[in-house]
């Protein structure tokens, strides 16, 4: 594959492993530095039995709308708050990817005004099609990679994706809430043996 075609190109790669490195060596810090009780202390405050909605609708409107806020750090507040990693990874994962469909459906709603589509048509003729085409490729890496996932939920619905690539590419989230979780448990791990 040429890296023209290519669906990520090594930077974004190095940027992906870049991310869990960090995140894994600053877990690790907040462990071996003992601040990990005090995340535990927020994180139960945050995640109590009765408060899963509010998480997931919080969780399901980061991934809904543009903002700069992620799903990340409420990922860690539930590790560190005992959280069961199952559980952790089927209300992250489902809340994402309901926030996704909110996105596309908003997109599909909304579409590109008249103008817009016009000057875009101008700039780069038959970007619509490629667009409808490819543009399932854009969700999965911008639900990779830490850019606002939602930017390319609501792209998608815009430019008229198919719902079923659409759903198909969201589903990537998934995978990334697993991925986070176990870099959290590796973080935690290697903290705790620096103890």
């Amino acid at each position: 594959m040429s890296s023209k075609t290519a669906l990520m190109s090594r930077g974004d790669v190095a940027r992906w492993i870049c991310g869990l490195l960090t995140l894994f060596a600053g877990v690790a810090a907040i462990t071996a530095m003992g601040i990990e009780p005090y995340l535990e202390d927020l994180g139960k405050h945050f995640f109590k039995e009765e408060t899963l909605l509010p998480i997931f609708l919080l969780a399901t409107a980061f991934d809904s709308f543009p903002s700069p806020f992620s799903i990340v750090p409420l990922i860690a507040l539930g590790f560190f708050a005992g959280k069961g990693l199952f559980l952790l990874w089927a209300l992250f994962s489902f809340a994402s990817i309901t926030g996704s469909i909110i996105g596309y459906v908003g997109g599909r709603w909304l579409g590109i005004p008249k103008g817009l589509s016009a000057k875009i048509e101008e700039i780069s003729p038959g970007f619509g099609e490629k667009a409808q085409r490819h543009g399932a490729w854009f969700v999965v890496v911008f639900g990779i990679l830490p850019l606002p996932y939602s930017l390319s939920t609501w792209g998608a619905g815009a430019f008229g994706v198919p719902f079923w690539k659409f759903l198909a590419a969201s589903s990537i989230r998934a995978v990334k809430v697993a991925a986070v979780l176990g870099t959290l448990v590796a973080g935690q791990t290697t903290g705790g043996a620096i103890l």
